[in-house]
C-alpha cells in the first residue's frame, strides 16, 4: 500500500509538471518579424502571447484610393510597426529526455503603423491573423525556442499625397522565437 501511495504521488507530480512547463515567457523573435515577444499561460492549455514587432511583409490585395477600385495588387512590399496579441491552444506532443515539445495554434489580432516600402506614405493597419507552431522547452534551463507561422487579413488605411487610400491585405509571417521562462 505505501508503494501504491508513493507511485501514485510520483504520477500526479508528473502529470502536474509537464502541465505546467512554465508560467511565463519572453525574449526576443526574429525572422519575417523582429521584435520582443511574451507568452503567459491563463489555464493548462490557454496561453496568450503578445508580440511588438517590426516586419517587411510582401503582400497581396486591393487597392482604393478615392473610391477608385484599382483592383488587386500583388507582392507590394511593407514596412509595419504592429502589436499582435494572439490566444492559443497549446498542448505536449511528447517528452523527450531534455524537455518537452509542444504545438499551438490559435487567432490573434494586430494593430500599428505600416509604411509603404519605397516610399514616405504611412498607413493605419488594423488586422487579424491565425497562428500555428512548435516550441521546445528545456529541462534543468529556463529557456525554450518556438518556431511559428502566421497567415493574416489585414486593413490599411492612410492619406498620402492629400488623398484617402485604403488596402485590404492579405501577409504571412515567420516568426522563431528564444523565450527565457519562469515557473
Amino acid at each position: 500500500m505505501k508503494k501504491f501511495f508513493i507511485i501514485a504521488i510520483a504520477a500526479i507530480a508528473c502529470t502536474i509538471t509537464a502541465n505546467a512547463q512554465y508560467r511565463y515567457a519572453s525574449g526576443p523573435i526574429i525572422g519575417s518579424l523582429y521584435g520582443g515577444s511574451y507568452k503567459m499561460y491563463c489555464s493548462d492549455n490557454i496561453v496568450l502571447q503578445t508580440d511588438l514587432y517590426v516586419g517587411l511583409h510582401k503582400t497581396a490585395g486591393k487597392m482604393v484610393l478615392e473610391d477608385i477600385d484599382f483592383g488587386t495588387i500583388s507582392g507590394e512590399k511593407h514596412w509595419d510597426f504592429a502589436l499582435n496579441p494572439n490566444v492559443m491552444y497549446q498542448a505536449p506532443i511528447c517528452d523527450v529526455k531534455v524537455g518537452w515539445l509542444n504545438y499551438f495554434a490559435g487567432v490573434g489580432l494586430s494593430g500599428g503603423l505600416v509604411k509603404e516600402f519605397g516610399y514616405s506614405y504611412l498607413y493605419g493597419k488594423i488586422g487579424t491573423n491565425a497562428i500555428a507552431g512548435i516550441e521546445y522547452v528545456f529541462e534543468g534551463i529556463p529557456f525554450s525556442i518556438g518556431v511559428d507561422f502566421r497567415p493574416g487579413y489585414a486593413y490599411m488605411i492612410g492619406v498620402p499625397l492629400g488623398l484617402k487610400t485604403e488596402y485590404h491585405m492579405f501577409d504571412w509571417s515567420l516568426g522563431i522565437a528564444l523565450r527565457y521562462c519562469i515557473k
